[in-house]
């Protein structure tokens, strides 16, 4: 293998400890060494939190960081910026292939160096910015058409692409350049028993109690827990012969959540779960009836694919990729009415419905193999490696 650099470019963080060692549950070995195709000499630019707080199983061994300060912090923008800038532009300078995950403010600065000096460069278009930032705040609505543009032109140009949606980032983001949609997400092991278990679940489960399920970050509103929240509320008079409890599972302050319950007398049904390890999450979906995805913006989720992959019934919004995964009688509008829309679809779960979902939802995950998906990756890396 070559002794050529590879440097991956993002905002994602890392965490340094006091002993100057560095941790990451997301931009972890695992992840990176997909890109050992290409080389064996990888780096990651990230910029860095300072804590102790941390999980060994996470260390980040063998690869070179550089420590980037945060570029999004009103510090980043207006103090820091012209720093940041020349240091991602020497990273790039000094560097022989570029893979820009987008949007982060971090891989726009390293597209644009790697043009600058003629550097071979891949983008990895994993999100919509336009519909994180308009669903954020009244900040993030001024920010939003900035961030669609940037995206829009670094994705455009970019002469490698990868897509972790199949048909949304392709059609917001269109690129002239070769392309491949290969999600992100990757499941190692599928049992063909779990359809099974599930199905016995279904039959055999009282129809007076549905458990609902969603996995986020608490304190991102996007992420639509409040919907379903609210929504409890309405289904006590809808279907007030069905006891629904909603378990959300994530990190982050329950306070805003909490309040809401409150607000809308649903406390006792809402059961904030904190956060799972990975193999505790499919032991958590397992218990569920259904799992839930009301999100306002994703790429292609995660949860949503890993309940799938264990046969769980799942509804999602009409939002990016979640569409691409889901049955359309899975799917509720969530842009005008989406509480209602949201039990409009719930009402139809009846057991067959459950059922056939299961089935359909088994059956799609498949497309996730890890084996099928990163081999698709390392033809489509090789070929960026070879490319003159």
């Amino acid at each position: 293998m070559n002794n050529k650099q590879l440097t991956y470019f993002h905002d994602a963080q890392l965490i340094k400890d006091s002993k100057g060692t560095y941790f990451s549950t997301v931009t972890n070995n695992t992840m990176l060494d997909r890109y050992k195709v290409i080389t064996n000499n990888i780096a990651v630019a990230l910029r860095i939190v300072i804590s102790d707080n941390v999980r060994e199983s996470n260390q980040l061994q063998n690869i070179k960081v550089y420590e980037i300060p945060n570029p999004n912090t009103i510090r980043g923008l207006l103090l820091e910026r012209y720093k940041i800038k020349r240091q991602i532009r020497d990273i790039v300078k000094n560097t022989d292939y570029v893979i820009a995950r987008l949007p982060s403010t971090i891989g726009h600065y390293a597209v644009k160096y790697a043009r600058k000096f003629n550097k071979r460069y891949l983008i990895e278009a994993v999100a919509c910015p336009f519909d994180a930032l308009w669903n954020h705040s009244l900040v993030g609505k001024i920010l939003a058409p900035i961030e669609y543009i940037k995206m829009r032109s670094s994705v455009k140009n970019s002469k490698y692409s990868v897509y972790v949606t199949n048909n949304f980032l392709q059609n917001r983001y269109p690129t002239q350049g070769n392309n491949i949609n290969i999600s992100n997400v990757y499941l190692k092991r599928i049992d063909d028993n779990i359809l099974n278990k599930r199905i016995d679940k279904i039959n055999s489960s009282s129809p007076s109690k549905v458990i609902l399920g969603t996995i986020g970050h608490l304190n991102v509103k996007y992420k639509g827990q409040h919907l379903i929240i609210k929504a409890l509320s309405k289904l006590k008079k809808v279907l007030p012969e069905i006891t629904f409890e909603y378990q959300i599972v994530g990190d982050g302050s329950k306070d805003r959540l909490l309040k809401l319950a409150k607000k809308y007398n649903v406390q006792d049904n809402v059961n904030f779960v904190g956060r799972l390890n990975h193999d505790n999450i499919f032991k958590w979906v397992d218990d569920l009836t259904i799992y839930v995805q009301p999100s306002r913006q994703e790429g292609l989720p995660r949860s949503v694919i890993e309940a799938m992959s264990r046969a769980v019934p799942t509804i999602g919004s009409n939002i990016a990729g979640i569409p691409e995964l889901l049955n359309p009688n899975c799917i509720f509008n969530i842009k005008r009415n989406p509480v209602i829309n949201f039990i409009n679809v719930l009402k139809t779960f009846d057991v067959n419905k459950q059922i056939i979902a299961a089935n359909e939802n088994f059956d799609k995950s498949h497309d996730f193999d890890y084996s099928i998906i990163e081999n698709r990756r390392t033809i489509f890396l090789k070929k960026f490696k070879s490319d003159q």
